[in-house]
């Protein structure tokens, strides 16, 4: 995942995890507690074990063997527009040598990439001119560490003598001894509760373990850089909802969590798990967000800056087999050699020795709502065709944030149905968060471009106070039905007077949004959604009631969209648009980004508007029975499983199923 481009400095300063060290994590090492290296992902006696299962995966997944060996290539290097020259470029390669040269038992693939040390170790400065707040360590030096670290661990029996000094002396003056410095000077991203804390932490204190005999010389006790390791990753875990879910979305949830995972697992295998920090609440339940997260395209619900791909596969693998979760194990596993398996060490570190857990746990339900991040993931069932919505509220001021609580996306057939627009390359501006900062200028960033309401043309507003909870939370997977409602007012900033989103999910391809908005004074309001196909305009009939909508068809699926209007004296019109865009980031490269969308307009200003938006989606020949039709109670629905009657009142839905 790309790097946060920004000061995390004015986050909220997180607890100490003093009373969970000295409780729950059995954290009490002794001068004697490490034995000699290498340690990180299996002890000495174990290094054969590992070496056959490595050589073993890479014969069984020739995709995964072409990616290591690619990866241990080393590749050209190239300076920035300022110059600068990220040391990352040198040690990149490194980790990937390492493995073959496991695997193969032979140093041969470390001889290529040797001459990479000694360049990494002369740049002066490991920290780009981007990150200088957080010299001299920063999210970008701290995986020079790890890349150093686990060459020097992992490699260890074919390193001379000279070789390992030289690296594990880098690693304790230039990734430990800057990361105890700075905690106890209490620097910014010491103390913050965004991803920066676990990603350096995890990183350094991979290198900590790996280089532990030579800490010393550079002043620091080695236990003592362990404990500041050790509360830097906790520390924000433990202000994480306790579900395991992840504000920053999933792409930061790979990479903030996944970051300190090899850490935590390194650590635990390290003292034969006297340090487990796989009880902290928020890692111990992580897994069940990273399984609902996975969309039935082999994506994910890509909210806040998030693109539409699976991360975390690996993950699962490693927390599966910490927490005694088969089913998360075995989806790690599937994932060796996939283009969706995550990053190819990461894979790698699935086949390391340890104990899997032998007790069957039943499958996971297909409905999930996460209270801590307030995003809930529906499907109808696990398979890749399954119909699936997910709903996103929360609070749009965290970092990496969108301004698009109540938006959703909807799969179905493998296929987006509704998506959102996506995150931009990263720029400078990109962080200006602030209200009517650069950030709100990025269309993936703001309302527009997320299925969402905007009021006068403009939509939600940055604000602290815009948290929005889903006030009803009814899921019925058992039966394939869903009822959920959220208060979306606190995010227009003053400008309406009460503003409900309700959905209704139905797992035979239909979801309804149902939104009520009320305003003091006129408004113009604009519902807004973003079709993965081409749009067509629909006429009505063709099995489900309405004035107007539209369809479309995206590879195997296809999806209609009818919109009907509880106050159609208003007035309102339908409209599609094509949009292309593009710009130059800051490395002079021109990006081009085409999106599609649909919106049904106020014809006039309103002070109440009522509307009723009704997707279906199915495979492309066959969209799925349904009518829905306005009744005097609410609406009616159809469809091939179910007839009944969905009302609204008080903020909340009611479901009645209709008589044999």
């Amino acid at each position: 995942m790309a790097m946060a481009e920004h000061d995390p400095s004015g986050r909220t300063e997180a607890p100490s995890p003093g009373a969970w060290l000295e409780g729950a994590a059995g954290f009490s090492p002794s001068a004697d507690w490490l034995g000699a290296g290498p340690r990180l992902f299996s002890p000495p006696g174990a290094r054969p074990a590992w070496a056959a299962a490595v050589r073993g995966a890479l014969q069984t997944h020739p995709r995964l063997a072409r990616q290591l060996r690619g990866h241990a290539v080393p590749h050209a290097v190239s300076a920035s527009q300022s110059g600068f020259v990220e040391p990352g470029q040198w040690t990149s390669c490194l980790p990937a040598a390492a493995l073959l040269a496991l695997a193969d038992g032979s140093p041969e693939p470390l001889d290529a990439v040797r001459d990479r040390i000694p360049r990494v170790l002369a740049i002066d400065d490991w920290v780009p001119p981007h990150h200088a707040h957080s010299r001299p360590l920063d999210l970008s030096a701290a995986g020079v560490v790890e890349d150093l670290a686990l060459y020097l661990d992992i490699a260890r029996d074919f390193l001379p003598g000279n070789e390992r000094a030289l690296v594990a002396g880098a690693i304790a003056s230039r990734g430990v001894l800057p990361l105890v410095e700075m905690c106890r000077a209490r620097a910014a991203w010491t103390t913050s509760r965004s991803n920066w804390p676990t990603v350096i932490a995890g990183q350094v204190g991979l290198g900590l373990l790996a280089a532990w005999e030579c800490v010393e010389a550079v002043g620091i006790r080695p236990h003592d850089a362990l404990v500041h390791v050790v509360e830097r990753i906790a520390a924000p875990l433990l202000t994480y909802p306790e579900d395991g879910s992840y504000e920053e979305g999933p792409g930061y949830w790979d990479y903030g969590i996944g970051a300190c995972l090899p850490f935590c697992d390194a650590l635990w295998i390290a003292t034969e798990g006297q340090v487990d920090l796989f009880t902290l609440p928020n890692l111990a339940r992580t897994g069940d967000y990273g399984l609902h997260v996975r969309t039935p395209d082999g994506g994910c619900f890509d909210v806040e800056d998030g693109v539409s791909r699976w991360i975390g596969g690996w993950m699962l693998g490693v927390l599966g087999r910490r927490t005694g979760r088969p089913d998360l194990a075995a989806a790690g596993v599937d994932t060796l050699g996939s283009p969706a398996g995550g990053p190819v060490l990461r894979q790698i570190t699935l086949l390391a020795p340890r104990t899997a857990p032998a007790t069957p746990t039943p499958a996971p339900v297909p409905m999930a709502f996460f209270p801590g991040t307030q995003n809930a993931m529906l499907r109808s069932d696990w398979s890749s065709d399954a119909f699936f919505a997910g709903l996103h509220a929360g609070s749009n001021t965290v970092d990496h944030a969108h301004l698009d609580l109540g938006t959703f996306t909807v799969l179905a057939r493998g296929e987006r149905i509704l998506q959102d627009v996506g995150s931009w390359e990263y720029t400078l501006d990109y962080f200006r968060t602030g209200p009517g900062e650069a950030r709100w200028d990025y269309e993936p960033n703001t309302t527009a471009g997320h299925n969402a309401l905007l009021v006068d043309g403009s939509g939600q507003d940055p604000l602290p106070s815009a948290m929005c909870r889903f006030h009803q939370v009814d899921l019925h997977p058992e039966s394939g039905l869903a009822l959920l409602s959220v208060r979306l007012t606190a995010a227009y900033g003053g400008r309406l007077r009460e503003y409900v989103r309700h959905f209704a999910f139905f797992a035979e391809g239909l979801l309804l949004v149902v939104d009520a908005v009320e305003a003091e004074e006129p408004r113009r309001l604009s519902w807004c959604a973003h079709p993965t196909g081409v749009p067509e305009p629909l006429s009505p009939g063709n099995g489900m009631s309405g004035p107007l909508g539209w369809r479309w068809r995206i590879g195997g699926a296809s999806a209609e969209l009818r919109v009907l209007g509880l106050e159609e004296r208003n007035g309102f019109v339908l409209s599609e648009a094509r949009r292309h865009t593009r710009y130059v980031d800051r490395g002079g490269r021109g990006r081009n980004y085409a999106t599609e969308s649909v919106r049904v307009d106020t014809l006039h200003p309103v002070t109440s508007w009522h509307i009723i938006a009704a997707l279906r989606a199915g495979p492309a020949d066959a969209l799925p029975e349904a009518v829905v039709e306005l009744t005097g109670d609410g609406v009616a629905v159809a469809t091939g499983a179910r007839c009944g009657t969905l009302a609204w009142s008080g903020g909340s839905l009611a479901w009645w199923a209709a008589r044999p």
